[in-house]
């Protein structure tokens, strides 16, 4: 709580810092790790058009494959997913897999495995149940739990918490209550 009241005490300074960004060639990847940064922020205070200006922006001015890219690309999934946008959720994710697995960048990875268990999640709500076969359940359940443990080894325990709740709730589709209850 306290760092939110001081980003939101600080929003207009932070929104300058990202202009500036925008402006100052070669100054990207800087401005691509303050709006990483900022998830929790625009999340908590309903400023998912706030993060897609900056974020599409400053994404379009650099292509390079830098850790930050691949955070600000879970975030971009995150906030399109939240504006039910899951086309480009995916898009997001998958790049964000892509540059990790590449480049080494477990966190991101982690990241990238959770946001795309949940959009398995919303595919997997909607199949009847005589669609679901163990095989996707087994895939989704190895993913999370691979999100899970890289979520751990880099500290962090926010998004960590969110992959173990697809967890339970997967188990949970799959009528498997005492193992949801546990994730949970």
């Amino acid at each position: 709580r306290a760092w939110l009241r001081c980003v939101k005490a600080e929003q207009s300074n932070l929104r300058a810092a990202l202009d500036s960004r925008l402006r100052q060639l070669g100054r990207e990847d800087e401005g691509i790790a303050l709006a990483v940064g900022l998830l929790l922020h625009w999340t908590v205070q309903n400023q998912q058009q706030e993060a897609v200006h900056y974020l599409d922006a400053l994404l379009s001015r650099s292509t390079a494959e830098t850790v930050h890219r691949a955070g600000a690309l879970f975030v971009r999934g995150y906030v399109a997913r939240s504006q039910d946008d899951i086309d480009r959720a995916r898009s997001s994710y998958e790049e964000c897999l892509r540059i990790s697995l590449k480049h080494g960048y477990s966190h991101e990875r982690g990241w990238a495995l959770a946001g795309m268990g949940l959009l398995d999640l919303i595919r997997l709500s909607a199949m009847q149940p005589t669609e679901r076969h163990d095989e996707v359940f087994f895939g989704m359940r190895s993913e999370l739990r691979v999100a899970v443990e890289l979520l751990e080894a880099a500290g962090d325990p926010v998004i960590r918490a969110w992959a173990l709740c697809l967890l339970g709730e997967l188990h949970a589709q799959m009528r498997q209550t005492a193992t949801a209850q546990e994730l949970m």
